[in-house]
């Protein structure tokens, strides 16, 4: 889409919301749609279909979790609806179907929603709360004073980073880096995090080399960031181009320590990557269902019990599909501890979070307020063993 497009779209938004949150009655604040004494309504757009659907899976983590809670008796005695509304990710069906949740739906809030900007200034103007959207970028943080409306619930790529650099400051307190990294923010926001996190020490960067998500391959990258002398890579991107990384520093008989955020290391791709993953490192803060640390556990067989009654197709050891499921988790936390059934009544909550939920990993904490809209930043470090992963002490 270009920038015009988009442009029409935001406008278009603009004045559908305005007239949403003010018009007829349906002031957001003070007549709170969406909720009654027996009902609360979600909303949410996901990519069901088109190029990135398998970031849908976040809506079928999110039904099994308003299944269960219903199944409870619900929220505080109201019953959760759900309405997913597919949006392709295409920013212009973004636009439309946000309109149709929130004026033909009345939602009460959206949740979980795959990342789209493009409505973020709108949903803030018609003050819908748009709550725990799987949205990883630096800027939902950074803009948070001007865009109170709309927070994420994923662990920001600069705190990965960040993590990394503080796990080499223990293990490698001298580690000489080469990053290869997907030229845009899933690949800079990380690699920011980590600059600045070793700032001061004895590990640094001797080679930073980007790519564009359109490349046909990564492999031809790596002899460059072999003769930089580097121990350690960074290796940050989609997981298609950081397993084709992987595999070609096993071709030319490479072996360094690999640090792979978790939105690049796919299981299934590096199982196919062989003995060269074994040096991979990634983070992770929820429990995951096929390392058998968890086979037992009763959140991860409650979670899979309910996964497999709403969605028995959806792969349960999808990372997607696991934090739909912990998102609205986090939407279930708010709704009960709002102290007023008004939207601003569940802004406020959201935004003074301080649990534990069911899937995280021990001594990851939910947390929010004092300017802090994310409510995750703790973290731990896995390590791929070429069947699976293996949690760090």
């Amino acid at each position: 889409m270009n920038v015009r497009t988009r442009a029409s779209a935001a406008l278009a938004l603009t004045a559908m919301l305005t007239v949403a949150a003010c018009g007829g009655g349906r002031d957001s604040d003070a007549s709170s749609p969406g909720i009654t004494g027996d009902t609360i309504t979600l909303g949410g757009t996901f990519a069901l279909s088109g190029p990135v659907a398998i970031a849908g899976q976040v809506a079928e983590g999110a039904k099994a979790a308003v299944a269960q809670v219903n199944a409870d008796g619900g929220v505080n005695g109201r019953k959760i609806k759900f309405v997913v509304a597919n949006d392709e990710f295409d920013p212009t069906i973004t636009v439309q179907q946000t309109r149709k949740l929130i004026e033909k739906d009345g939602v009460f809030a959206l949740t979980g929603s795959v990342s789209q900007p493009v409505v973020r200034e709108q949903i803030n103007k018609a003050k819908v709360p748009s709550l725990f959207m799987f949205a990883a970028h630096a800027a939902w943080s950074d803009e948070y004073d001007k865009y109170p409306w709309t927070m994420s619930a994923v662990v920001f790529g600069g705190t990965t980073g960040a993590n990394f650099a503080e796990h080499l400051k223990t293990t490698n307190p001298t580690a000489k880096v080469a990053v290869l990294y997907q030229n845009d923010d899933s690949g800079t926001d990380p690699l920011k995090g980590f600059k600045k996190a070793i700032e001061g020490t004895g590990v640094t960067i001797v080679a930073e080399v980007p790519y564009e998500v359109t490349a046909p391959t990564t492999a031809p990258l790596v002899s460059k960031l072999k003769r930089s002398g580097a121990d350690t890579v960074l290796n940050v991107g989609s997981p298609q181009p950081v397993t084709q990384a992987i595999k070609e520093m096993s071709a030319i008989g490479w072996a360094p320590q690999i640090l792979v955020p978790q939105n690049g290391a796919e299981s299934a791709l590096l199982k196919d990557a062989g003995e060269s993953a074994k040096n991979v490192l990634s983070d992770i803060w929820w429990k995951d269902p096929s390392n058998p640390e968890f086979a037992d556990d009763e959140d991860v067989t409650t979670y899979l019990s309910w996964l497999k009654k709403v969605s028995p197709k959806t792969d349960p050891n999808q990372r997607v599909s696991i934090l739909g499921y912990v998102h609205m988790q986090m939407m279930i936390e708010a709704l009960k501890t709002m102290k007023e059934p008004t939207r601003a009544g569940l802004l406020e909550a959201a935004q003074n979070l301080d649990t534990t939920l069911p899937m995280l990993l021990d001594g990851v904490q939910v947390k929010t307020g004092d300017g802090d809209p994310l409510p995750i930043e703790d973290e731990k470090l896995q390590q791929w063993t070429g069947d699976g992963w293996k949690l760090l002490s």
